[in-house]
């Protein structure tokens, strides 16, 4: 339950985070909250394996529940994400940036990227190929690598970008 925690904390206290990350799971939230998070923002990093609850079985394609998380995470950090399984079968989302590689030299990844209007990333979305459902330790440094470009400028509110 590390993922609807997280996604929780998030849409009842954006102010308070720079990022999230809900690992293995995630959510979203009601239109209110959507509109709060639209004034914010908060830049949204979600993982999953081919054999969480985010795909139908192990070779996709995504799960309506995840097109729903994914459409309003990228929605809330002003990016409009048009769904289309035909021209992308696994997820139904053009990324700005996807990447293919293999973490920790065990289970392949699939990383998809969206950016904002002013071309910074805002929200990620990584599959890691064949993994049972679990807390992966290789997701600490994948989150990282995401997380760690935010801040929040205490005085504003307004999300920092640092590439």
């Amino acid at each position: 339950m590390g993922g609807l925690g997280t996604t929780t904390l998030g849409l009842y206290n954006p102010k308070l985070l720079a990022a999230i990350a809900p690992l293995a799971g995630s959510s979203q939230g009601d239109e209110e909250q959507l509109a709060l998070l639209k004034e914010c923002g908060l830049p949204y990093y979600a993982a999953t394996s081919s054999y969480d609850r985010m795909f139908n079985g192990p070779e996709g394609p995504i799960t309506e529940s995840a097109v729903n998380m994914l459409t309003f995470w990228t929605a809330a950090n002003g990016i409009e994400l048009p769904f289309d399984l035909d021209a992308y079968p696994l997820i139904g989302f053009a990324g700005d940036k996807y990447i293919s590689d293999i973490a920790n030299d065990e289970f392949g990844r699939q990383t998809w990227i969206f950016n904002n209007e002013a071309g910074e990333p805002r929200v990620a979305f990584s599959c890691v190929k064949g993994m049972i459902h679990a807390l992966y330790p290789e997701y600490g440094p994948m989150v990282w690598n995401f997380m760690k470009h935010y801040s929040r400028d205490l005085a504003t509110g307004e999300i920092i970008y640092n590439p």
